[in-house]
């Protein structure tokens, strides 16, 4: 994803590699998946998991709910 996306001229935000690091996010890059789905190649059942999205990242969008964000740490 993040090659192709820089080929293509539109680097991830953050990528130390394929584009320009930012120092806020302290080495991350701004690719984060909400949600994954996928069925175990063997016995077909699917599995699920979901993240919401990190701190350092929500700082990044302006008016954005604290319901989508992960508490900061204590």
């Amino acid at each position: 994803i993040r090659v192709h996306l820089s080929a293509a001229g539109c680097p991830v935000t953050g990528d130390y590699l394929y584009g320009t690091p930012l120092e806020e996010l302290n080495g991350r890059f701004t690719l984060h998946s909400c949600s994954l789905t996928l069925r175990h190649p063997l016995t077909g059942e699917k599995h699920a998991w979901e993240s919401p999205l990190p701190q350092e990242l929500a700082a990044l969008i302006p008016g954005l709910p604290p319901a989508l964000t992960v508490p900061p740490k204590t």
